[in-house]
């Protein structure tokens, strides 16, 4: 789940707020249940898992709205950084989708999917909407050094 707007931050502050006081409270009474500490540790892994991602959208969106990006390490990447762009603006979806020139749903199936399968060119439309650059380099990793030349030698 990606925090793409004001209101699923807000949404997602009050969940977090609400499941951790339900934690505690799940957690004493599996203790009253008699269960061991393993037991408790098993039980509760689920629940904890989905509150730690939360966290993480909740604590990755107060970074955008700061316009703190982390850096993209790969093009897959490429999605969540644009999302981060809008949201950094303080542009609504709606008012994203006036500049884009496409319907505020299309903005809001995009930005959910992380606009997978994006085109090269409009991804540049959206960085220079938000006046924004892409910079990269490439970086080999050890795992590709050593890979013969398949050129022949003239």
């Amino acid at each position: 789940m990606i925090i793409n707007t004001e209101a699923d931050y807000q949404r997602s502050k009050k969940l977090v707020a609400h499941s951790e006081k339900g934690f505690i409270q799940q957690r004493e009474r599996l203790v009253k249940e008699g269960l061991s500490p393993q037991e408790i540790e098993r039980a509760m892994e689920p629940t904890m898992s989905f509150l730690e991602d939360i966290k993480d959208e909740v604590k990755w969106y107060e970074n955008a709205k700061k316009k703190k990006f982390s850096p993209m390490t790969e093009l897959t990447g490429i999605g969540r950084m644009l999302i981060a762009l809008r949201i950094s603006s303080g542009m609504s979806q709606t008012e994203f989708a006036e500049r884009m020139d496409v319907a505020q749903s299309q903005i809001s199936r995009d930005e959910n999917e992380e606009y997978q399968g994006i085109t090269l060119e409009r991804a540049q439309k959206i960085l220079a909407i938000f006046g924004a650059r892409l910079e990269s380099k490439v970086v080999l990793t050890s795992s590709h050094h050593g890979i013969p030349n398949r050129r022949k030698a003239a």
